[in-house]
């Protein structure tokens, strides 16, 4: 008996499978692209990225004007300097200074100037240990007899030149005075050596001009000149002596 024949089913071309399998057009993953750049341009992360990238854009603006503007004054700084001419470092107050203060570091500083601005016989350097003989404004630029000479207390670096310290006793009808006033001094009347003299002698005027330096509970110092302060001394060891006060004078 001869089997029957197995007729194995022949391969179409026409139906065979492909892999991966071909997607549809309406089925193109790139279709969905605009829908998910819209959804992320109106999310938060969005909105913020947009407000941070506005905030450095605006920083940058304003850095770059601040910029303009620095060296437009530093051009302006550059052309007056050229205007006033050369200019001369000086010592100035860092502080208002009274008489007698010490001219250290805390109480003097550098500063650049116009050579029209510095004052004659302005100084550059103060040797340690030096004090002011006068008052002094902040910025006021030192000269050479605003510093008293070495080895001076509070009390001789406040003496003018040409003076000397005198203390002497008040007479109990002195007039109210406070440093800087500038008072004349008055002795009481000499001792009547003519027996045959009558009446009170005058008083006399011993010192003109001095200046009130400190004062305390037993005594006053003065500044007299110096060809008075002998007299002035010998005068005061007698006994108290009166003071007139003199008007300052303008522009002194």
């Amino acid at each position: 008996m001869i089997p029957p024949t197995v007729r194995r089913p022949s391969r179409s071309t026409t139906g065979a499978r492909r892999w991966p399998p071909r997607r549809p057009a309406d089925t193109d993953p790139t279709g969905r692209w605009p829908d998910a750049l819209a959804d992320f341009r109106s999310s938060r992360l969005h909105r913020a990225g947009r407000r941070a990238l506005r905030t450095r854009s605006l920083a940058i603006v304003l850095a770059v004007a601040a910029g303009v503007l620095t060296h437009g004054q530093w051009l302006r700084g550059q052309q007056l300097r050229d205007d006033w001419g050369p200019r001369r470092i000086v010592l100035v107050a860092a502080r208002d200074l009274s008489a007698g203060d010490p001219l250290d570091t805390s109480s003097i500083r550098t500063a650049e100037l116009p050579m029209v601005a510095v004052p004659d016989r302005a100084v550059e350097r103060v040797p340690p240990g030096r004090r002011a003989v006068r008052s002094l404004t902040v910025g006021e630029v030192l000269v050479e007899n605003d510093v008293a000479p070495a080895a001076s207390g509070p009390l001789a670096a406040r003496l003018p030149a040409g003076h000397t310290g005198v203390a002497v006793v008040l007479a109990d009808d002195a007039p109210a005075i406070g440093p800087g006033d500038v008072v004349d001094v008055v002795a009481a009347p000499e001792p009547v050596v003519d027996a045959a003299a009558t009446g009170p002698g005058e008083a006399t005027v011993v010192a003109r001009s001095a200046v009130v330096l400190d004062i305390r509970e037993d005594a006053v110092t003065l500044a007299v000149a110096d060809g008075e302060a002998t007299r002035v001394a010998q005068r005061a060891l007698v006994g108290p002596v009166g003071l007139t006060v003199r008007r300052p004078v303008t522009g002194s």
